[in-house]
């Protein structure tokens, strides 16, 4: 038994995929100590653990044995910085996007592009979240982790986090022994303005050039809107696979087989693939398998459960769908959110 802990919970409603989830042990951890102390428990008791954010970003499976945390570590403090900069120090457990909404609405440059990402802000890291030209790894100074190797608190700067395209530290063994109890951004009080997205740039000018980061924010959240499903009508966990990132022969061949082919080029002389198109040219956007798992039938690279099937389900249309790609284009396609069990 783990002090604190829950038994036997039904987490479906914890997870946006809806996939049905039941946890043997489960507990909310608020404090570091807590998480320490519960995570020592674990240890003692020769139980498995698993630690979890907002749920937007993992496809559970139906029963997890062992320990279930959830981050809910909170608080915002601004720290001293240089002159027309402001540092945030943010608890693992506050929602990313209402961060992200109130410092844009507070005249703060830096997370305007990312609004509407759902998720926790000691998850943003570990997949270096972005969307609409920006990352985190773009702000992010640092992070605070406890080792549950030696139970003691680290700092690490982003430059040791290995800060990539949906990448970083914490997706490596290196780094899976660290949980991240706080992040700290820097933020800007003057104008710094991401507009290198086509679609964002177009609204932005047609908007007047607007410069708040709070105009720029309903931007991006109609362009999200438009585009994406909301995890609270449609089961879903985002965009499920990433971009491919390839080098210029293979973006040349591509493009001769598929004059279409849709593609931004990047500074290393790689191109990154749209993974969406790829997966409509398959003929997979909007189709739905007879458990109810498909893709969006407006952005194809969202897989959706609407009849909130199990776990194991949405990994196998996934299967599918990247066979299908795998098979016209020669590209393997890499699954974005993580598997918990």
């Amino acid at each position: 038994m783990i002090s604190g802990a829950q038994q036997q919970v039904e987490l479906a409603a914890r997870f946006t995929l809806g996939c049905p989830c039941t946890a043997e042990y489960f507990m909310e951890v608020t404090s570091e100590a807590q998480l320490a102390e519960a995570l020592d428990s674990a240890r003692r008791a020769g139980l498995p653990w698993r630690l979890i954010g907002g749920g937007s970003n993992v496809v559970p499976v139906d029963y997890l044995p062992g320990l279930t945390l959830q981050m809910k570590i909170a608080g915002v403090s601004r720290e001293p910085a240089a002159e027309g900069r402001v540092l945030l120090d943010v608890g693992g457990g506050e929602s990313w996007p209402e961060l992200a909404w109130s410092t844009a609405a507070q005249g703060l440059y830096g997370l305007e592009n990312l609004v509407l990402i759902p998720g926790t802000a000691g998850a943003a890291p570990i997949q270096n979240i972005g969307a609409y030209g920006a990352e985190l790894g773009d702000i992010l100074q640092s992070v605070r982790v406890l080792d549950v190797r030696t139970m003691q608190v680290k700092f690490l700067t982003a430059d040791k986090l290995k800060l990539a395209y949906r990448h970083s530290l914490f997706k490596e063994d290196g780094g899976r022994h660290f949980v991240i109890t706080r992040i700290r951004v820097q933020l800007e009080e003057q104008a710094d303005l991401r507009l290198e997205y086509a679609d964002l740039r177009e609204r932005w000018e047609k908007a007047g050039a607007v410069k708040h980061p709070l105009e720029v924010a309903k931007i991006v959240r109609d362009l999200r809107l438009k585009k994406l499903p909301d995890p609270a009508k449609v089961p879903n966990a985002g965009s499920f696979f990433k971009n491919p990132l390839v080098h210029d022969e293979t973006y040349q061949r591509l493009l001769e087989q598929d004059p279409g082919l849709v593609a931004f080029p990047l500074q290393n002389g790689q191109w990154k693939l749209a993974a969406g198109w790829l997966i409509e040219a398959v003929g997979w956007k909007g189709q739905l398998s007879p458990t109810g798992v498909g893709t969006h039938d407006r952005q194809a690279l969202v897989l959706v459960n609407p009849g909130k099937a199990p776990g194991s389900e949405v990994l196998h249309v996934a299967g599918q769908i990247r066979a299908a790609v795998k098979h016209r284009f020669g590209i393997c396609l890499e699954q974005e959110p993580g598997n918990l069990s």
